[in-house]
């Protein structure tokens, strides 16, 4: 048997839309979103219908999954009401602002038996993967920098941690000019602080949030060896060797 999912969401939300539309044990019958030229022109490449909002969808199609990539001020609702009709789901991070909502949609996910789980991590990702692969040639790690989206810097500090290791220490640095003072306090997120973290085995680690990022490789990160000089986009970026120090390293 194979289950039903929708897609909610075009933006971050078309690279589960496309897994779930190629997945053996998955079929994609539909997408929900506002109608942009971008969806509108997803949902065409995926041979599916595009809703205008979750109700419809889930009357029509009566999904068995949904994958959520939308603000996360809307996924509470969301989520919740997708989990009333029985539909399991994979909510893009963060899920909540609040702690509390977050162990709401645990509680009423297990209650009914359901599985809602969230896309924290990326150490998964083939690119990921390769980069580890590179790195395990390329000698100690002396530093590391992640660009990430603002919202989501707890995921950059998880790669961070995926290849250098625990943390001793961190630092946050938030100092703006006066003069932006005002544009800080109504925007905090445009403005959020770049994070630099001590690990325990001497690696250095800078993570630098952006505002606005591209979905298809939003985390960057160029780490620099005792040999090679490394960079890699995610999720579905690739991974160059961008100079060799060391003789001895004539290509990847």
């Amino acid at each position: 048997m194979r289950l039903r999912a929708i897609g909610i969401g075009t933006s971050w939300g078309a690279h589960a839309a496309r897994e779930l539309a190629a997945g053996p044990r998955t079929e994609l019958v539909g997408l929900v979103a506002r109608g942009s030229e971008r969806s509108t022109r997803l949902a065409r490449e995926l041979g599916v219908r595009l809703f205008a909002d979750p109700a419809t969808a889930l009357i029509e199609v009566q999904p068995h999954l949904a994958s959520v990539a939308v603000h996360e001020s809307l996924n509470v609702e969301l989520v919740s009401r997708l989990l009333a009709a029985n539909c399991h789901v994979l909510c893009s991070h963060p899920v909540a602002s609040e702690g509390s909502s977050v162990r709401q949609l645990a509680t009423a996910a297990a209650e009914r038996r359901l599985v809602a789980a969230t896309d924290y991590t990326l150490r998964l990702q083939p690119a990921f993967l390769m980069l580890k692969e590179a790195l395990g040639r390329a000698g100690n790690i002396m530093r590391l920098a992640i660009e990430s989206p603002a919202s989501t810097s707890v995921i950059a500090v998880d790669l961070a941690m995926a290849l250098l290791g625990g943390v001793a220490r961190v630092r946050a640095f938030r100092q703006y000019p006066e003069e932006l003072a005002a544009r800080v306090a109504q925007r905090p997120r445009a403005f959020a602080p770049t994070f630099v973290l001590e690990h325990r085995r001497g690696g250095l680690a800078t993570i630098n949030p952006v505002t606005h990022t591209d979905p298809a490789s939003a985390f960057r990160l160029v780490v620099s060896t005792e040999h090679a000089r490394i960079e890699a986009g995610l999720p579905a970026g690739n991974v160059d060797w961008l100079s060799y120090v060391s003789a001895a390293w004539t290509g990847a």
